[in-house]
């Protein structure tokens, strides 16, 4: 820009957001210059600018709103559930493995992210042309319906059977997923104890111990996987020697050999897309998993709000610092409750509490329930020693 310095500078452009920085503005339609000046004085003078300036405001208002509208459908679950775990109390936190946290927000939300639209696609695309194909079987030979039929009942019945096992399968590996990042997270910050201690080959052995549970639910998986498949080819093997026989029994002169060889082609087919059609369909139900345990973690109980409107302070607040304490309580760490109340109660035989205190002012009662405990577990230790 330093080569232009002191020289005239003209820009052709439609781009009205670079006008202002202009010293003066040649307004121009159909080849001819309608007005030229300063920006401002264009701006206040002339209502073909402002009309100019004002479409490029609302159009790029208007991109602006769809942009917004458009992630916010995309990310309000993302959103919503992470609102969900930064508002969660301590306590949440306190009894929850970190593990399963970070199960939740990465392999179930990737799985719902991009596994179950892909998954959805392929069922829907192989079921269809699983139906495409055995029509036109049914065209060149509605016998071949007679078989057709009970095989798709009994197709579905093995679905259904399959499901009943997977999705439970599907369950324990999320859990025990779940388990085994909680180790790896928990080995991770306290890697400098475990080898203070010279634990490593426990804490090691205990990792290998959880990745086999997992991978035995996956084994499982897979197997009931296989099961399927097989029984599914066998169908299908089924329907195309009927289908095969139903051709050989037409009458000669039916159909040409060209109708005939392209409905074995499609009956060849029928093998893969039956298989592909309900393996989708199962592995859909069973990522329908992940989204129930992301939707138990998006609604969790929250903090009380910030800004609570109702119980604000006033405006000028505060003008005096006093501070009282009454009652006060103080737990070791974040609880739902308090465990003990501050009462001289203790526990009896029926599961009421009926004495609490320290141990020795315990003793020293004649009628304590804590002596007589104690006494009686001194008394066979004794005899144990003397025989």
């Amino acid at each position: 820009m330093e080569g232009l310095k002191g020289k005239t500078v003209l820009l052709v452009t439609h781009q009205v957001d670079f006008l202002p920085a202009f010293d003066s503005v040649l307004l121009m339609s159909d080849g001819v210059i309608l007005q030229a000046g300063p920006y401002n004085e264009l701006l206040n003078s002339s209502h073909e600018f402002q009309d100019l300036v004002n479409a490029h405001k609302e159009t790029a208002g208007s991109n602006q709103q769809l942009v917004d509208v458009t992630s916010s459908k995309r990310y309000s679950t993302t959103r919503k559930l992470m609102n969900s775990l930064f508002r969660a109390p301590m306590s949440f936190y306190d009894s929850t493995p970190l593990g399963r946290i970070l199960s939740r927000v990465s392999s179930d939300l990737s799985i719902m992210d991009l596994d179950i639209p892909f998954s959805l696609t392929f069922a829907v695309g192989g079921t269809m042309f699983f139906y495409a194909s055995l029509t036109v079987l049914a065209v060149v030979t509605w016998q071949v319906l007679i078989v057709a039929i009970p095989m798709v009942y009994v197709a579905i019945r093995m679905q259904r059977y399959y499901f009943t096992l997977a999705k439970e399968v599907m369950r324990i590996n999320g859990t025990t997923k779940s388990s085994l990042a909680n180790h790896v997270a928990e080995t991770v910050a306290g890697a400098a104890t475990i080898r203070a201690f010279e634990e490593e080959d426990r804490s090691f052995n205990k990792n290998l111990d959880l990745i086999d549970i997992n991978a035995s639910a996956f084994f499982h998986s897979f197997a009931s996987n296989e099961w399927l498949i097989q029984r599914l080819e066998t169908i299908s093997a089924v329907v195309l020697t009927a289908a095969a026989l139903c051709m050989v029994m037409l009458p000669p002169g039916t159909f040409t050999s060209g109708i005939i060889g392209m409905a074995l082609s499609y009956g060849l087919s029928l093998n893969n897309t039956l298989v592909f059609s309900i393996q989708n369909q199962c592995t859909i139900a069973n990522y329908i998993i992940s989204v129930e345990r992301l939707n138990q973690y998006m609604h969790i109980q929250s903090e009380a709000e910030e800004i609570v409107e109702g119980n604000r302070p006033p405006m000028n607040w505060p003008d005096a610092g006093k501070v009282e304490i009454k009652d006060l309580k103080v737990l070791g760490k974040c609880q739902l409750r308090e465990v003990v109340q501050g009462k001289e109660e203790g526990l009896n035989s029926s599961g009421k509490l009926a004495e609490y205190d320290e141990p020795m002012s315990l003793m020293k009662r004649e009628e304590s329930l804590f002596r007589k405990l104690v006494k009686e577990y001194w008394s066979h230790f004794q005899s144990a020693e003397s025989h």
